[in-house]
């Protein structure tokens, strides 16, 4: 499975496994061949975990800095209405992208669809590539009273602990509309879970609470763009 698919597979999952946190190297083709190959972006629809409240100001509020960004290193960026309305098309000419029977999800299909919406979107935009993006859970080791994670930081709740907790972070990939793998990178945004400093045990940072810190939010943008280029502005 390709990265943006993962991308798009666990934006429908509010909780998911992996290993130990890592840095990651985002180039996956060089700086040089992504100013070379790719001049316009069209943006693909941001994931954010069904269960936020204020799901459409989150997706409004990373759209609008991420494409600000995008145009700030050069790229003319492309709404992406226009890509949700392709790969929409795309999806009810193949008739849906699950199982009628079964009602299970339909892994061919969904790659084809992407496909042609890569293509599509190319004819009918002149996109040279499309940015994914989803707002992803990740269990992240920690210890202290800091977590770090994604270039982020933030406060557990409670000095002289360690362990395991959940946090949130922005993932984003670059594709051309060939569907080759351009650039993935992830900003880490804020922790889901804290310890309460008079009990010692964890409890759910409320969701009302989530993606609600501008300064946060932006900081995970930031994180996943700049080594593009250290002309974003970092607040």
């Amino acid at each position: 499975m390709n990265v943006y698919s993962r991308i798009l597979a666990v934006g429908m999952i509010f909780l998911i496994s992996c290993s130990t946190i890592k840095k990651i190297d985002p180039f996956i083709r060089s700086k040089e061949e992504i100013y070379k190959n790719i001049k316009t972006i069209a943006l693909a629809p941001i994931i954010i975990p069904q269960d936020i409240p204020h799901k459409k100001q989150v997706e409004e509020y990373f759209e609008s800095r991420l494409k600000t960004m995008l145009e700030t290193l050069g790229f003319k960026v492309i709404t992406s209405d226009k890509y949700d309305k392709v790969y929409k098309s795309m999806t009810k000419s193949m008739g849906g992208l699950y199982d009628s029977m079964t009602g299970s999800f339909n892994k061919e299909k969904h790659d084809a669809v992407l496909k042609h919406a890569l293509r599509q979107i190319g004819a009918a935009y002149k996109a040279d590539g499309v940015l994914f993006s989803s707002i992803m859970v990740l269990p992240i080791d920690f210890a202290g009273s800091i977590a770090r994670w994604d270039g982020a930081s933030d406060e557990v709740g409670a000095y002289g602990y360690s362990g395991r907790c959940s946090a949130l972070s922005l993932a984003i990939e670059l594709v051309d509309i060939f569907s080759n793998s351009y650039y993935y990178n992830r900003g880490g945004i804020q922790l889901i879970s804290k310890i309460d400093g008079m009990s010692g045990k964890f409890y759910s940072v409320p969701l009302r609470q989530l993606l609600t810190d501008s300064k946060k939010n932006y900081n995970s943008i930031y994180l996943t763009l700049f080594p593009l280029d250290e002309v974003i502005p970092r607040r």
